[in-house]
């Protein structure tokens, strides 16, 4: 469930890393409104972004997947200068593969940008309310993803990552009234 700004829930520090500067204005205006997240950095380069994180410290970073970028560097790179960030990868549908190599190199949470904003802001909130050691995704290489199984769509291979918040799948999928 999305806090509303009344309900005083703690302050959830944001920063953005993509080329593209109207998804940045679309991120940028879904945070807006939301008194409890407060975007302090974004950049179009995703070098900067490294400096960034280890400046500002955000509890969490959104990187727009994009041809070319080196994903696993990147979040290797974030997370050796802020351990306890969450990242969210924003991909396309149609790159699946993107996606694959988003989620081996230890992304906490994958959006696709064709889905509703809700979907973000949920993931946001699931994400930073975690203990700091359980929303992190361990790497996985992705040799061992494309062997499991006989599916011939990427997208099947994709590994369902272990429930980290030490509950049941079921008391965490309720919520409250």
């Amino acid at each position: 469930m999305i806090h509303e700004p009344e309900s005083g829930a703690p302050v959830i520090t944001i920063a953005i890393a993509s080329r593209n500067q109207l998804l940045r204005l679309g991120l940028r205006t879904l945070i807006a409104p939301h008194q409890h997240l407060r975007l302090i950095a974004e950049t179009a380069h995703t070098i900067q972004a490294v400096k960034i994180v280890a400046k500002k410290k955000p509890q969490l970073l959104i990187i727009v997947l994009e041809p070319g970028m080196n994903i696993s560097r990147l979040v290797r790179e974030v997370k050796a200068s802020h351990p306890a960030i969450r990242i969210i990868a924003l991909r396309e549908i149609e790159d699946s593969h993107c996606g694959v190599e988003a989620l081996s190199s230890g992304v906490d949470g994958l959006v696709l940008t064709i889905q509703p904003w809700l979907i973000l802001l949920t993931t946001i909130e699931y994400l930073c309310r975690l203990p700091a050691n359980a929303a992190h995704c361990h790497p996985y290489e992705i040799r061992p993803l494309e062997k499991t199984g006989s599916a011939t769509d990427i997208d099947q291979r994709i590994p369902v990552l272990p429930n980290w918040s030490g509950t049941s799948q079921n008391a965490s999928m309720t919520s409250s009234p």
